[in-house]
């Protein structure tokens, strides 16, 4: 199981929201496509935040951060997300329904925040 230090931020954020509120395909985005393809759209809703250039930010470091573990899942977590319907709530861009359960559970339980046990 790997472990990260998942420091939360912007794409924490919008984890939390994501399982608060359903399958990795053979061939998609790259990290950095599903993750830029992500902020392009939370951007777009007009919200205080994320801002554009904390959205970047945090993309450029999370291949890194995540040092090679559990990529897929966090690519996954992030190309659903760019699918889904948000609103601003308290000036956050979050999703207007629950959303990409499977995909959320499937990263908490790489990274070792939830376990089946």
């Amino acid at each position: 199981m790997a472990t990260s230090s998942f420091r939360g931020g912007v794409l924490g954020t919008m984890l939390v929201g994501l399982v608060g509120l359903a399958t990795v395909g053979c061939s998609g985005p790259t990290l950095e496509e599903a993750c830029a393809e992500y902020c392009d759209k939370i951007v777009a809703v007009g919200c205080e935040r994320p801002t554009a250039a904390d959205c970047d930010r945090e993309c450029d470091g999370l291949r890194e951060e995540l040092d090679g573990e559990c990529v897929a899942e966090y690519t996954a977590v992030l190309e659903c997300a760019s699918e889904v319907e948000l609103e601003c709530r308290e000036g956050t861009a979050v999703p207007k329904e629950t959303v990409c359960v499977e995909e959320a559970f499937d990263l908490l339980e790489c990274t070792g925040f939830l376990t089946t046990d």
